[in-house]
This record gives C-alpha cells, sequence and structure tokens, in this order.
C-alpha cells in the first residue's frame, strides 16, 4: 500500500510504530527555558527598578528623578516582549530600557553630589556672615542657579573661588588714601572764650602735589580693592556721585563729573572725605596782655599736659603704651600734636612733608618719639618705624611756646614749677623742672 500522510508513513501499515512525543517535548522544553529566562529577566529589571533610591537627593532634583523613572517603566511596558526577546526583535530596546536606568544613576549621583557642595558653601557663607564680612558681587547669582535641578541650568559652586570682605568704611579708606600727609593749616583767624584764652581757627588746605598723590591712590584702589569699587559703584548707581562735583573740580578744574571714570570718581570721593576747606580750631591758650600777666602768659607744660590727658585710655581701641625702637621697647604715652607741630617734625619726602601718624612720650616726659604706620603685619599689628628722638624740655616744650605765644612769651619761671616741697634729685621731677635746670645750665 502506498504511503500517505504529511510524514509520508502508512497509518495502515502494521509494522514498526514512529514515536512522535519526542520533538513535540523538545519544542515544549526549549519554550520553558526561553519562559523562564524571561520571568528571570523580568523579575531582574523590577529588582533593578527597586534598587534605584531618591534618598540623599535635593529635594528639586527627586521631581525630576521620579518624572525619568516613570517614563522608562512607561516604556518597558510599552516594549516589554521586545525587550525581554532581544535575539527575536533586536537590543535596541533592550539597549534603551537599561540607558534610562544609567541616566538615573548618573542624576542620583550627581545631586548626592551637589547637596554636598551646597552644605560647605552654606556654612561658607554662615561664617562670612558671622564675622560682618560683606558678600562679593554675583555671589548670590551664583547661589540661585546652584540651587536649580541638574540638567536644567544647575552650576555648581565653589564658595571658596569666592572673597569675602570686611565692609566698607570710610575710615580704613581715609587711612590707604591720606596715610602719612595731614593737611596744610592756613590761620585764617581767631577768638577768644569766655576764660580769655585765645583759639587760633585753620582751614584745611593741600597742594598739588598731594592732591595727585591722594588721587593715585583713590585710582589704585578702585582698580585693586573690590570693597572700594563696589562702594564707588553704588555711589554711582545711586547718583550720590553727583555731589562729588567741587572735589571732582580739585583734580580736574572746569570738567563734569558726569563725564568722568568711575576711578577718578573714586579720588573724588576720598576728598570729600577728608573736608578740604573745613575748619578747625586749636586748644585753647593764654596770650599776655591783661594785668595779671603771671596768669595770662602761655604755659607750654600746662598745655602739653592736656595733650596728655587726652589721649587714649588703657582700654581704648587706639591706646598704646610702648613701640619698640632699635629692638628695644620703649614705654610711655601715645599722645597726638596739633597740626602745626606734626609739620615741624614730619619726614621731607620730595616736595611733601609727611606728617607722624602719632607720637610716644616716654613715661618720665623726657623723650618724644614721632612714630610712622607702614602697614600691617601678618598678625594684625601696625608695622612702624620712628623719627629721631625729640627731647621734651630742650626741643618741643621751646617749639611750643615759640608756637603758640613767641619766644619772648616763654616763661622763665613757669606756675608748674612751684612746689612747697621741691626735690634736690633729678628723680621725680616735673618737665619744668628739668626744663629749667636745662636752661641753667646753657
Amino acid at each position: 500500500m502506498a504511503a500517505t500522510g504529511l510524514l509520508g508513513v502508512n497509518p495502515y501499515y502494521k509494522g514498526a510504530k514512529l514515536d512522535v512525543s519526542k520533538p513535540v517535548n523538545l519544542a515544549i522544553q526549549l519554550e520553558q527555558r526561553e519562559q523562564a529566562k524571561r520571568e528571570a529577566l523580568d523579575k531582574y529589571f523590577m529588582d533593578y527598578e527597586k534598587s534605584l533610591s531618591p534618598t540623599g537627593m535635593r529635594s528639586q532634583d527627586q521631581n525630576v528623578f521620579m518624572q525619568k523613572l516613570n517614563e522608562n517603566k512607561a516604556y518597558y511596558f510599552q516594549n516589554r516582549d521586545k525587550i525581554l526577546n532581544p535575539s527575536k526583535y533586536g537590543a535596541q530596546y533592550q539597549s534603551q530600557y537599561m540607558a534610562g536606568f544609567k541616566d538615573m544613576l548618573s542624576d542620583i549621583s550627581q545631586s548626592k553630589q551637589a547637596a554636598a557642595n551646597e552644605k560647605v558653601a552654606q556654612q561658607h557663607y554662615y561664617q562670612a556672615q558671622q564675622k560682618g564680612l560683606e558678600t562679593p558681587d554675583g555671589y548670590m547669582d551664583a547661589v540661585q542657579k546652584s540651587q536649580l535641578p541638574i540638567n536644567q541650568g544647575y552650576q555648581p559652586i565653589d564658595p571658596f573661588q569666592w572673597h569675602f570682605d570686611a565692609p566698607f568704611t570710610t575710615e580704613k579708606f581715609q587711612r590707604d588714601i591720606f596715610a602719612g600727609i595731614e593737611p596744610d593749616k592756613k590761620n585764617i583767624g581767631s577768638r577768644t572764650n569766655n576764660q580769655g584764652q585765645v583759639i587760633n581757627i585753620y582751614e584745611n588746605e593741600f597742594d598739588k602735589d598731594s592732591l595727585k598723590t591722594f588721587a593715585n591712590r583713590a585710582v589704585s584702589q578702585y582698580r585693586t580693592n573690590p570693597v572700594v569699587s563696589r562702594e564707588v559703584n553704588r555711589l554711582i548707581k545711586t547718583g550720590e556721585y553727583k555731589d562729588l562735583q567741587p572735589y571732582y573740580e580739585k583734580l580736574n578744574p572746569k570738567m563734569s563729573i558726569d563725564n568722568a571714570d568711575p576711578a577718578d570718581v573714586a579720588a573724588a570721593f576720598a576728598l570729600s572725605l577728608k573736608q578740604l576747606g573745613k575748619t578747625t580750631e586749636s586748644a585753647p591758650v593764654f596770650r599776655p596782655g591783661s594785668q595779671n600777666a603771671a596768669i595770662e602768659e602761655y604755659d607750654p607744660e600746662g598745655h602739653l599736659d592736656r595733650i596728655i590727658n587726652e589721649s587714649p585710655s588703657k582700654g581704648d581701641a587706639n591706646y598704646i603704651s610702648s613701640i619698640t625702637v632699635n629692638g628695644k621697647t620703649v614705654e610711655g604715652i601715645k599722645i597726638d600734636l596739633p597740626e602745626v607741630l606734626k609739620n615741624k617734625y614730619g619726614m621731607k619726602e620730595d616736595n611733601t612733608t609727611i606728617k607722624p601718624n602719632y607720637f610716644l612720650i616716654t613715661k618720665n616726659k623726657g623723650t618724644l618719639y614721632p612714630v610712622y604706620v607702614q602697614g600691617k603685619t601678618k598678625m594684625g599689628n601696625d608695622e612702624i618705624i620712628t623719627g629721631d628722638p625729640i627731647s621734651v624740655v630742650n626741643d618741643l616744650l621751646p617749639a611750643m611756646g615759640d608756637t603758640y605765644a613767641g619766644k619772648s612769651f616763654l616763661r622763665k619761671n613757669p606756675i608748674t614749677q612751684l612746689n612747697n616741697n621741691p626735690s634736690t634729685s633729678s628723680k621725680g621731677k616735673s618737665v619744668a623742672d628739668r626744663m629749667r635746670e636745662a636752661k641753667k645750665g646753657k
């Protein structure tokens, strides 16, 4: 009988039987294995997704993370068969799905790093605020950019690249501009107080060389010191700079400050702080001319004592009780002298007199040291040099008498020297005693 059937076998043949269950079972086993692989891969993807955690991320980044996570999950369900069967559909679906995970892992890492940077920046800013330091221009804009979500305009901030400075103060600015140069005092008259004492009236003046020096220093400060440039820029933005026109004309006659370079505005601003043209008054002194000349005469010793009594006392910020001269400590009292005496004891440099910042008179009132502040040490102390020592008895007191009363009015027997129990030794004697003895020895 002819063979029939799909397998080419005669079904009516009574000979050997064909077992068709083996290939079927093999196909079933293969399918089961593939199904198991797909289930294992599906479980791996599900577990992998669960392992991604936004913990430690910034809140603004967590929203971005959750959005990407949901988008990746939707992509998975839409393309599940293709993702789980790369041999059938190609690897691109699975690759794209895994790329989504990698993108989220990168976001987690960047966000945690941004959170760490933000913590350092906050501490740095807090410390600067506690010290009263001024926030530099542009810093807050940089902070805002560092608060943006990652991949949405975020820019990390490095707090140490920003320099926080002490706030602008006119006192420090004046010291930087006018150090060593004081105004000339033009005597424009005098007045008499109710005790009959004469008070000289002076007007502040500077020569052209001094004004040029001030302007150059101010321009340099504007260009190199962000604290000064910030303050001058503020004056320009608010329009306050227009009030500086009179001072600008001292440096640039008949020119308008509206057309000035900001650095030149800084120079005019500096001059305005020195109160050019303002008047000052001398200490009250007696002058001869009354019937009781013994009382009315000028008393240089008493004048010096008033200056000493008005010096900074212990506890004041400007109190100084010693200086170092040639490596040795000299104890005394920090005092300031009238401008006319500062001119006398100032150092000549080119055509300018550099006046002492202050003087130190020794405890026994015998020697006076002119002190010039050159800058600051690394420890924040004044870096000084001293001029030649000045004898109080032989130089200072006669100079005061000459200045305020004229040599003929400097008493040979000052009232301050009178004492019911005069001492015969030099120890403990007053300045007046030593002055009298010095004159007798001439």
